[in-house]
């Protein structure tokens, strides 16, 4: 992302616009272009596309986004974000599968159903 984003830059500041100026064009606000350009926030292709031409870029903006290593299409501060979902999807994929334990005296019917128990003994 940051050498998509320094890309930008670079070509923002041979056309002789500021940040400022050039989110004007695009209604984006100056932050979001400065957090592209710093690689904090992603560039999306449909923007991408448009300030290629207008910046007339010949598609290098475009055309690095589609071929970033897929490493760097998620901001660093997202990963363990990403990691920890990933976990809680797994544990709560697993335990729907976690069965109570039958009771200990054997009272357990075909299918591990427990029975329920007989009561006081009589007799």
């Amino acid at each position: 992302m940051k050498m998509v984003g320094a890309l930008l830059a670079l070509f923002r500041e041979a056309a002789g616009y500021t940040q400022k100026s050039l989110g004007e064009q695009f209604v984006v606000g100056e932050q979001q272009i400065a957090s592209i350009e710093q690689g904090r926030r992603p560039l999306k292709p449909d923007l991408a596309e448009q300030f290629d031409d207008f910046l007339d870029t010949k598609g290098a903006l475009a055309t690095a986004l589609s071929r970033m290593p897929e490493v760097d299409l998620v901001p660093l501060w997202a990963e363990e974000y990403l990691d920890r979902e990933r976990e809680a999807i797994a544990i709560s994929s697993y335990e729907n599968q976690v069965f109570a334990r039958p009771p200990s005296d054997g009272r357990v019917r075909a299918g591990g159903v427990p029975q329920p128990h007989p009561g006081p003994r009589r007799g």
